[in-house]
């Protein structure tokens, strides 16, 4: 009997099919959880107030559909925090939920509450959001203290457009130095912001820090700085425009020496390194007229006779001491295209400009086939930083457009006390 396989098939069949059952049991549980977060996911989908608050009901260990119900619960005016708070307890480690409870506990008048939610989100994530949204809730208590610190956090890690912080600063009346000390870190993009947000402010605090940004400044900070200078040169501005250009030279970024009182001209030479920016040589780019460096040292500038009857074609802001004069001295060709005698007038001529427009000096460009040398004084008045000097075009009166091509071979400027 005991080798019968009807009697082996009745003891081993049963025992197979008991371990089955479980299997199914855990399939069917399965099928029946995914149905619910399926039903649940589409309850909250809903976007009604009644769908969500069905899918708390479905799932109420998700903390997504209690900060949805808060959500609701607000749109229709009615106290959303109860809701908030039960998202936290179903995901307490989720900074973004504790910035969310902490704004509406604000908003509520809990400002305990919502200090302390808002202090465990930035325990919680080292990431920007949450100390930016600090700063900002100490901006609103007016508590200058606190905001300075998250402040300074906050732009710790920052990056993108840092102006809203800076924003928040001026608007708690914080003067810039003491933003500068206790609020940005040391971190050189950071400063280099700011300095850029001063400057759109028109803050003379700008000019001080611009200043000594400039004297560490980087190679791949060059274009920031000339545009710095520029900026200051048009405003008239020439001691912090002259202090950034002599930065700049001094570490190697521009190719000229630094300007001081003996040496007011850059590239008197007129080497083909021209920068045309801050206190290098500007070509105006006036139709028909066409300039060109000529070997390592002097600039070939050729005008077609279509040129406009008044127009600048170079100019350079020149650092002068006020009450001085400075005799300007140069050296050119000019020759005409109809080979036009020595003498005969261009139009041409040097011009020097002081802040309201008005010429204190210049000299005519005849046309000269040979190297010609020439010279004229010009004098500042008390306070005037510096001037504008200027090449220019003028049609002489009863004449035909000059057409032909002026050599510049050098210019220099020494002061006469």
């Amino acid at each position: 009997m005991g080798n019968d396989p009807l009697e082996s098939h009745a003891a081993n069949g049963p025992r197979r099919w008991i371990g089955v059952a479980p299997v199914a049991v855990l399939l069917v549980l399965a099928g029946y959880a995914a149905a619910r977060e399926a039903w649940a996911e589409f309850l909250f989908d809903s976007s009604t107030r009644a769908g969500v608050e069905a899918a708390v009901s479905v799932r109420p260990a998700r903390a997504l559909y209690w900060s949805g119900l808060a959500e609701a619960l607000d749109r229709d005016g009615e106290d959303p925090l109860p809701a908030m708070r039960r998202a936290v307890e179903a995901s307490p480690n989720d900074d973004a939920l504790r910035i969310q409870l902490g704004l509406r506990a604000e908003a509520a008048g809990q400002i305990d509450e919502a200090e302390r939610e808002l202090l465990e989100a930035a325990r919680l994530s080292r990431k920007y959001a949450p100390r930016w949204t600090q700063a900002n809730f100490y901006y609103r208590r007016r508590d200058a203290g606190e905001f300075r610190r998250w402040a300074r956090e906050a732009l710790a890690i920052s990056y993108g457009d840092r102006r809203p912080l800076f924003d928040l600063c001026s608007r708690l009346g914080l003067p810039p130095r003491e933003i500068l000390d206790r609020v940005i870190p040391p971190r050189r993009p950071v400063v280099m912001d700011y300095a850029t947000y001063l400057a759109a402010n028109g803050d003379p605090e700008n000019v001080e820090l611009v200043v000594e940004l400039a004297r560490d400044a980087l190679s791949e900070e060059n274009d920031y700085f000339l545009h710095h200078a520029d900026r200051l040169l048009d405003a008239w501005r020439f001691a912090p425009a002259l202090a950034v250009w002599n930065a700049l030279c001094s570490r190697g970024f521009v190719p000229y020496e630094p300007l001081d009182r003996a040496s007011v001209v850059t590239n008197g030479s007129f080497s083909p390194s021209s920068l045309g920016r801050g206190f290098d040589w500007r070509v105006a780019g006036a139709p028909g007229v066409f300039v060109s460096p000529v070997g390592p040292h002097g600039w070939s500038v050729w005008l077609g006779g279509n040129q406009p009857e008044e127009c600048e074609l170079l100019s350079q802001f020149l650092p002068l001491e006020p009450e001085y004069s400075y005799r300007v001295r140069f050296r050119y060709r000019a020759r005409s295209s109809d080979d036009a005698a020595d003498g005969r007038a261009t139009g041409l001529a040097w011009a020097v400009f002081d802040r309201s427009g008005t010429q204190i000096g210049g000299a005519a460009l005849p046309v000269s086939r040979e190297s010609r040398e020439g010279d004229f004084t010009c004098s500042t008045l008390a306070g005037e930083p510096g001037v504008r000097l200027v090449l220019a075009y003028r049609r002489p009166a009863g004449s035909a457009r000059f057409q032909g091509e002026l050599a510049l071979e050098s210019l220099t400027a020494d002061p006469r006390r």
